[in-house]
C-alpha cells in the first residue's frame, strides 16, 4: 500500500532497520537496512534467530538474551535495548533496538516485532564527551589542590621566616654559649629543610 511504502521510504531514510519474529517457528525476518547495518547484502543472512544472537558481543549476550526472553515472558512497559552486534568486518557496532509483542486471539504471543538503529557514532560522542567531563573534573580538582597547596606553602613559610627571625636574635643574646649555639645551629638546619620543603610545594602548586 502507499503507507506502507511511505514508512519504508522514512524508515531508509533514517537507516532504521525492522525484524520479524515468529514466535511459534522461531523464525525472524531481518530487512535489509537491518542486515546492512552489520555489513551484509540481503542474500546473506537468513532468518534464523542464531543469525542475531550469534553476532552478540560475548561480554553481553547472556545478559541480552536473558531480557528478551524475560520480555516475552512479562511483557510490561517498553522493551528496549542496547547492545553491541557484530559487523561483518570483525568490529562491533553499537545497536539500539526497540521491539513490541503482538498476541493472537487467545492473548499468547505470537509475534515480536521491531527495529535496529546502529548508534556507534552517537556512543563514541557521548563517550567523549563523558571523557572531556571527567578530564575538566581532574583538572578542576587538581587546581583547587595547586591553590591549596599554594596557600599552605606561604603560609608555612611566614612560620619559617618568623623562627628564622627568632633564631638570629637567640644567637647573638647566646654569643659566649656554645651549648646554645648548638642548639641554635640545629634550628637553623631544620629551618632550611622546611624552607626547602616549601620550594617543592610551590613547585608542586
Amino acid at each position: 500500500s502507499e503507507s506502507a511504502l511511505r514508512l519504508q521510504l522514512v524508515m531508509a531514510a533514517a537507516n532504521v532497520g525492522w525484524w520479524d519474529w515468529d514466535l511459534l517457528n522461531q523464525k525472524v525476518k531481518f530487512s535489509k537496512i537491518w542486515k546492512a547495518q552489520i555489513g551484509y547484502r540481503e542474500d546473506e543472512i537468513g532468518n534464523d534467530l542464531k543469525e542475531w544472537s550469534s553476532r552478540l558481543h560475548p561480554d553481553e549476550e547472556e545478559e541480552i538474551t536473558q531480557q528478551v526472553q524475560a520480555f516475552i515472558d512479562n511483557p510490561e512497559g517498553e522493551f528496549e535495548v542496547e547492545f553491541r552486534l557484530r559487523h561483518k568486518d570483525g568490529g562491533f557496532r553499537w545497536i539500539q533496538s526497540r521491539g513490541e509483542l503482538l498476541n493472537n486471539d487467545e492473548n499468547i504471543p505470537y509475534r515480536f516485532v521491531g527495529c535496529h538503529v546502529d548508534i556507534t557514532e552517537f556512543r563514541a560522542i557521548e563517550e567523549e564527551r563523558v571523557n572531556i567531563e571527567k578530564q575538566r573534573a581532574q583538572s578542576q580538582k587538581l587546581e583547587a589542590l595547586g591553590t591549596l597547596a599554594g596557600g599552605i606553602a606561604h603560609d608555612f613559610n611566614n612560620v619559617l621566616q618568623g623562627i628564622m627571625a627568632n633564631t638570629e636574635l637567640l644567637e647573638l643574646i647566646t654569643d659566649e654559649k656554645p651549648e646554645a649555639q648548638k642548639r641554635i645551629g640545629n634550628i637553623v638546619s631544620l629551618n632550611k629543610r622546611g624552607a626547602a620543603l616549601v620550594k617543592e610545594i610551590l613547585t608542586f602548586s
